[in-house]
């Protein structure tokens, strides 16, 4: 998982898309900056509160509750899409090679077909052997 599994199970790939992704939302926000005292701001824009503030206390208690019984099952599926991505992935890469393959395989017979053809005694490989096969023959 793009190098996470070295910090253990806590940093994970679908936390982190969830916390970049409620930021942006700004799911979690609690206007704490109306609640901050001293010198004002350039921007006097409020704060909103977040959408799962919103909520009535039995929802949210509802979400946190289904949250906590599907986290096992959501990691699992997560990581089984990120098995199947890789392997798709891969299966891509190597149909890639494979093209790639065949494409030089091909250009290296046409490049073997041509040495074979300059080294062969029917080639000439300068002016002066060309002038010496030339003479020696007998039509017209």
């Amino acid at each position: 998982m793009l190098g996470l599994e070295v910090y253990g199970s806590t940093l994970r790939m679908d936390h982190s898309a969830a916390e970049g992704q409620t930021r942006t939302n700004n799911d979690f926000g609690r206007m704490w900056k109306k609640y901050v005292k001293g010198k004002k701001s350039l921007n006097s824009k409020m704060e909103v509160l977040g959408a799962f503030h919103k909520l009535c206390p039995e929802l949210q208690d509802t979400i946190i509750q289904a949250a906590r019984e599907y986290a096992a099952r959501n990691r699992r599926d997560f990581d089984e899409w990120l098995k199947r991505q890789k392997a798709s992935r891969r299966r891509k890469e190597v149909a890639k090679l494979e093209k790639e393959y065949a494409n030089a395989l091909e250009d290296y017979i046409v490049a073997l077909y041509f040495f074979e053809q300059y080294h062969s005694p029917c080639c000439w490989h300068n002016a002066e052997i060309a002038r010496e096969e030339y003479g020696r023959l007998t039509s017209e």
